[in-house]
């Protein structure tokens, strides 16, 4: 989908500028900017399978930031560990993983301070 509208963007052409492009496919001009700016790097990651579908939908920088990153290399390990292992690892047991792991964190935190 990004390729087909960053296709059709031609500069300074009426119908075919970020606003008219946003407006036909019901996004943001900004979003269509976006996209055109990051052109080649959505094309190279469509040409990588592996990372292809992730990095097309998500540029580097977009979304909200971590705000717990051992927490969160921690979970990420969980998560491979038992996928190697071959159990189910649902979005339930993600959630306890790391409520867990969070818990366990502050109660070392909590100790150590008095």
């Amino acid at each position: 989908f990004k390729f087909n509208v960053t296709r059709e963007y031609k500069h300074n052409v009426k119908g075919c500028d970020f606003h008219a492009l946003a407006k036909k496919h019901k996004v943001t001009s900004s979003m269509v900017r976006d996209w055109v700016k990051n052109q080649d790097k959505l094309q190279q990651a469509s040409k990588d399978r592996q990372v292809g579908t992730r990095v097309a939908c998500r540029m580097p920088g977009a979304g909200r930031k971590a705000q717990h990153h051992d927490l969160e290399e921690r979970l990420h390990s969980w998560i491979v560990d038992r996928n190697n292992k071959g159990l189910r690892v649902k979005d339930k047991y993600i959630r306890l993983q790391a409520l867990s792991i969070y818990r366990s964190q502050h109660n070392d935190e909590r100790t150590t301070r008095t």
